[in-house]
């Protein structure tokens, strides 16, 4: 039987806390789930931890990649769910059935209204500190990324066109979210936490603050009229450098 959701994670040196992660996605109840694993080349005992775990595992690799977006390329090219989620090294699911409700929930709206399964279907994430990131899709995506990769499920058919461009190191997740914006493909919104994060990443990282905005700004362009990029760029440098000061004076 074709699994109907594929949880891919990538990971690199994670041995503390692979074996967690796997052991959330195994624990799903009410739905067929597949687990695929992309692992950078781990030096650490990642590899033995992961074998350890095999029987939950339905593909896993270890190989040198390009950065985290090759791997996950990677790890569509194996997936066979109907449905895709990125789940990283670290995060677990909320419960042991909220993939399954989010699946009810998918059909559901589908026999509701008529249609085919929806683009994209995604909740909120909270992160360790007990903060939530609620996700959301309507114009604010135009400025920056307000989808969580960890509390979304991509169909799979978007993945037919479509691959993570491994030049953007930090935020090429963003344009699969703005190519669904633009295009006005259909999605459902679900007032739910899927998965527990851990907070910060590269992208929050103070280093990495001024790449991120390039990056959005250089994804944008591809899919917005010059004025709309350069306000919105304009915006989010504001903001941005707002923000850093905040955090400075801390």
């Amino acid at each position: 039987m074709e699994p109907e959701v594929t949880v891919i994670t990538v990971v690199f040196n994670g041995r503390e806390k692979i074996e967690g992660t796997i052991a959330s996605v195994a624990s799903q109840e009410g739905v067929n789930v597949e687990h695929v694993v992309i692992d950078g080349g781990s030096t650490d005992g990642t590899v033995e931890a992961i074998k350890k775990h095999a029987r939950d595992i339905a593909f896993w690799t270890s190989e040198p990649d390009r950065g985290i977006y090759d791997a996950m390329n990677k790890g569509v090219a194996h997936a066979r769910g109907e449905w895709v989620l990125f789940l990283g090294c670290g995060d677990a699911f909320a419960s042991n059935d909220v993939v399954a409700e989010c699946m009810q929930a998918a059909r559901q709206y589908s026999l509701r209204k008529q249609r085919p399964a929806v683009a994209l279907i995604f909740g909120d994430v909270r992160y360790d500190t007990g903060l939530v990131f609620r996700s959301s899709m309507g114009w604010r995506l135009l400025l920056r990324n307000t989808i969580h990769h960890q509390g979304a499920f991509y169909h799979r058919s978007l993945f037919d066109s479509f691959r993570y461009n491994i030049e953007h190191r930090l935020m090429a997740d963003y344009e699969l979210n703005l190519l669904i914006y633009r295009r006005r493909l259909p999605v459902l919104q679900l007032d739910k936490i899927i998965s527990i994060c851990e907070a910060g990443g590269r992208s929050a990282a103070l280093s990495n603050r001024w790449r991120s905005i390039d990056e959005l700004n250089a994804i944008r362009k591809q899919y917005v009229a010059p004025p709309i990029n350069l306000f919105m760029s304009g915006v989010l440098f504001a903001k941005t450098v707002v923000r850093m000061n905040v955090l400075r004076s801390r």
